[in-house]
């Protein structure tokens, strides 16, 4: 369970996020539908701990122990929620296969296991990413790379994903399948 209370957020004078309080269960997918410019980007960013929190408060229920986003250990955190921007450039050389497995860093912190590598291979097959696991990211067209940004996220392998607008880019085809494979995870 993600418990939100009474959280507000400003961006210099501006109120982006006025008093939200919502409780999101597990294994489910939900969609936060607002117009443009509402805040939704800004509230999964507080969530992430990418952004601060300036007032309230925000939880993760995990088994029997709540973690608390402000006072929760960053790898713990990392091994909770994983999030998805709506505007991600990703820089470097890095082929599809790389990235993926830094998915995995939570778990592996710079030393891969075999563990990792087949949860990365799982993954590729999943998502349908063998002819794309070799190339380099910067080949890739925008729908490929978001494709592979998501399955990056999922193999990270966490109880919530958070993903704001994971359509972009993607045509009808992966756009459906997407929305298949998210409601089987």
């Amino acid at each position: 369970m993600i418990k939100i209370n009474n959280v507000s957020h400003h961006i210099g004078r501006q109120q982006i996020l006025h008093d939200i309080s919502l409780s999101l269960p597990p294994s489910q997918v939900i969609a936060l539908i607002g117009p443009n410019g509402a805040g939704k980007s800004t509230l999964f960013s507080v969530m992430a701990r990418l952004q601060p929190l300036q007032s309230g408060q925000v939880s993760f229920v995990i088994g029997n122990e709540e973690h608390d986003i402000v006072s929760c250990h960053a790898r713990t955190l990392s091994k909770t929620v994983a999030m998805l921007g709506q505007d991600n450039q990703v820089q470097g050389r890095l082929r599809v296969h790389e990235l993926l497995m830094f998915g995995r860093y939570p778990y592996h912190q710079g030393q891969p296991t075999a563990d990792d590598q087949q949860k990365v291979q799982e993954i590729i097959e999943r998502f349908e990413l063998e002819p794309l696991a070799e190339r380099f990211l910067s080949t890739l067209s925008g729908g490929q790379r978001q494709r592979v940004l998501i399955a990056m996220i999922v193999c990270q392998d966490t109880p919530y994903l958070l993903l704001d607008e994971p359509l972009n880019n993607l045509d009808m085809y992966h756009a459906g399948r997407l929305m298949r494979e998210l409601r089987e995870l």
